[in-house]
């Protein structure tokens, strides 16, 4: 079992650090440290991109494997703004859900589980599904 090296103020490199910069998430240990480093100033750190998504349309969401899967503006504020898509975000445990499967080294096996054990997830995606799709259809075509 390898020990991880103990962790220290990214400040004054001395102490154990009790707290975290709101900004540039560095760790510190206590006021004096936060105030030097504020007055050296800091910077929210920059998100890292990954480098496919560059080619991606930039309000839109895409699937690797579907050019027209991208959603539109449109179809995202709908999204937003509807009603049941809304109650149901209200649920702590969907959020959770949701954050776990944002946050997971493996997004599509937690996607996968989500989908075969939480009812309520799928709900939400359905109802997301049913919102994107209404707009998707085109009342002069018929099947």
């Amino acid at each position: 079992m390898t020990s991880k090296p103990p962790v220290v103020c990214g400040v004054c490199n001395l102490e154990p650090p009790k707290y975290k910069c709101p900004t540039c998430l560095i760790n510190y240990c206590s006021l004096a440290c936060f105030k030097n480093h504020k007055a050296i100033g800091c910077t929210k750190p920059e998100p890292v991109v990954p480098p496919h998504s560059a080619d991606e349309p930039k309000a839109g969401i895409a699937l690797e494997d579907e050019d027209d899967a991208a959603l539109t503006d449109e179809q995202l504020r709908a999204l937003g703004t509807d009603p049941a898509i809304r109650a149901l975000l209200s649920s702590p445990d969907l959020r959770q859900v949701l954050n776990d499967i944002d946050s997971s080294k493996d997004p599509e096996a937690r996607l996968e589980r989500a989908r075969a054990n939480v009812p309520e997830f799928v709900q939400f995606v359905e109802t997301c599904l049913d919102t994107v799709g209404k707009m998707k259809r085109d009342p002069t075509k018929t099947s």
